[in-house]
């Protein structure tokens, strides 16, 4: 995380997949670890706002962990205290993008929002 005046940079990995989903069939299992970095996005973005009253903005973005230790970007968001998702919207996915983030799901999955030759190692960012 990085702080500029009113605004932030944050950069995170999201969770693997729950243990306990490994008896699931593998693309469920996806479809699980896809909404738990969903709301931690959510959650990161509320927390940010709520620990550095004078933040105005921040750019979110969270990977996953892929095969030989690349790193997806999954979700990316600009965001900003001002927006706002009612309470009365209850889709995971549509308040995640009524706050400002940006991500593709293929049937409940996250994909990887750049083109593998943008994909960098874990080491060059971390």
């Amino acid at each position: 995380m990085q702080l500029k005046g009113a605004a932030a940079e944050c950069d995170c990995i999201a969770r693997p997949p729950d243990r306990w989903d490994a008896d699931l069939p593998s693309r469920v299992g996806q479809r699980n670890a896809s909404v738990q970095a969903l709301k931690d996005a959510i959650a990161i973005r509320g927390l940010l706002f709520r620990v550095f009253p004078d933040l105005y903005s921040a750019v979110i973005r969270v990977y996953r962990r892929a095969a030989s230790d690349r790193l997806e970007l999954v979700v990316e968001g600009n965001v900003s205290r001002d927006q706002k998702a009612p309470m009365a919207v209850r889709s995971l996915t549509m308040r995640a993008k009524l706050l400002g983030f940006r991500f593709w799901l293929d049937e409940g999955v996250l994909e990887d929002l750049q083109p593998d030759e943008l994909v960098i190692s874990s080491s060059s960012i971390f």
